[in-house]
């Protein structure tokens, strides 16, 4: 009985807050309709009448919430620990609206926005004053705006769920915030701040930190911190957003296989560097499987790749790339640069990253070959700092193919370029003593081979590339 009277109640408060037009038949996700999801939530777990005006409302805790949430930001704040690039940020606002039109009622006491974390881990969260945070790493599992459109409204749904109000009433402190702000700023100090400047530049010295950064910046998404914030939702909480992510992506005609499409990536991502998420709206408790298979059948025709959506996160993707490349992680900086490149933006920088990462992997002499290319294509586009690094490493692919001709001729060429940069020029120095090196072993194996033909599998990789006219070393 008390039930069908709160469904009752329910459907009176839908006549009179919606405008003319049916609830089913809008396609927007206003500020009424998470008042109302609000609403229904509270319904639905307590059977009684609820709403935002009465008496019990959780001002205090709310406030006490906020209060956390805003000295935790400006912690992070203090280290340099966002990313920040206007462009990228007015663009998260902008699909912030998307899923969230209009403001939100005043006494949610929400300031609805969207920064983004230098962490190379995958993940998102929200706090209880509005705020949403994405790593920079998260952006490497998302592929389209509607799925970026999903996460924002995963970490809505649990602002709008009173996630964090339940935590806070679940269970008390264990330290004091205090504690817990002293020690994360501490290890975050030595890191963040030293490794990652307010430019979001990484100078050349700051490389030797970036080894441990995920671990040190993963403290400030710790179980320690999370449990001061409320942040650790439960299995029932993150089902609960799972639900309504559903829900809104199809009142805004987006295939629910989007969400789907996108945690099974980032499971396979995570999966790839042996281990799993402990926590945020990926959670596997419960099992991203059983999260997946809830939603859906996973749609292979669903696009999975956006051009349009790459070109507006480009910056951040190529901070990715960056650190990725300099931590040498090829494999990951190599799936960044084709991303990259597909958007059809080329660069010396970008083709010379792309070679070493193809390099690292490279076995056959076919796939050397192209590297080789990469570097020639690198170098027509390169300036005068890059074009030694360029040359440098044409050269050792040649020289570890055994074309050792064609690798005195790019030494010759090496040699009249670093003539450009004078006589007590550190670097240039430094590469003719590397040159004069390497001089010496090419000429010790090829009088030691002189009689030997060049490898078939090498012979065919060249004779194709002239057949095609890529060949552009000038043999």
């Amino acid at each position: 009985m008390k039930l069908k009277i709160a469904k009752i109640f329910f459907l009176l408060i839908l006549v009179v807050l919606l405008p003319s037009e049916s609830f089913s038949q809008q396609q927007d996700l206003s500020a009424k309709f998470w008042e109302l999801e609000w609403i229904e939530s509270k319904i639905s777990q307590s059977g009684r009448k609820y709403g935002i005006k009465r008496k019990d409302w959780s001002t205090k805790i709310r406030k006490r919430l906020n209060s956390d949430a805003d000295e935790y930001l400006g912690q992070l704040e203090n280290e340099y620990a966002f990313y920040t690039d206007p462009e990228l940020e007015l663009y998260l606002q902008e699909q912030l609206k998307k899923v969230h039109a209009g403001e939100p009622h005043e006494k949610f006491r929400l300031n609805l926005q969207v920064k983004v974390m230098k962490s190379p881990e995958y993940n998102a969260f929200s706090m209880n004053n509005g705020t949403i945070v994405l790593t920079t790493g998260l952006f490497n599992t998302i592929r389209t705006e509607a799925e970026l459109q999903a996460v924002l409204i995963h970490e809505l749904s649990h602002i709008y769920l009173d996630h964090f109000v339940y935590n806070f009433r679940a269970q008390r402190r264990k330290a004091t915030w205090g504690t817990i702000l002293g020690v994360a700023g501490g290890i975050a100090a030595v890191t963040t701040a030293a490794a990652l400047d307010k430019d979001n530049k990484l100078d050349i010295h700051d490389y030797e930190l970036i080894g441990s950064l995920a671990t040190d910046v993963s403290f400030l998404l710790s179980a320690a911190v999370l449990e001061a914030l409320y942040l650790g939702h439960s299995k029932q909480q993150e089902l609960q957003s799972d639900k309504l992510v559903e829900k809104a992506l199809k009142r805004l005609k987006i295939p629910t296989q989007t969400y789907g499409n996108l945690l099974a990536r980032h499971r396979t991502m995570n999966l790839e560097d042996g281990e799993l998420d402990k926590w945020s709206m990926y959670s596997s408790h419960p099992k991203i499987s059983k999260r997946i298979k809830r939603l859906g059948l996973l749609n292979q025709d669903y696009q999975e790749y956006d051009p349009d959506f790459d070109i507006e996160i480009m910056e951040v993707l190529s901070f990715n790339l960056d650190s990725y490349f300099r931590e040498g992680k090829y494999s990951k900086s190599l799936a960044l640069c084709e991303r990259i490149r597909n958007t059809g933006y080329e660069t010396a920088e970008l083709l010379y990253t792309e070679a070493i990462s193809k390099s690292s992997g490279a076995v056959s002499d076919e796939e050397k070959w192209n590297v080789v290319q990469l570097l020639d294509k690198a170098g027509q586009m390169s300036g005068r700092n890059l074009t030694p690094k360029i040359m440098h490493e044409k050269i050792n692919t040649l020289y570890h193919m055994e074309l050792y001709y064609q690798a005195r001729y790019e030494l010759d060429k090496m040699d009249k370029e670093l003539q450009k940069y004078g006589e007590y020029d550190e670097d240039a120095e430094s590469y003719r003593e590397w040159m004069r090196k390497l001089q010496f072993k090419i000429h010790f194996k090829q009088k030691r081979h002189e009689t030997e033909p060049v490898t078939s599998s090498v012979a065919d990789t060249i004779n194709r590339s002239d057949s095609v006219g890529n060949n552009r070393l000038g043999y």
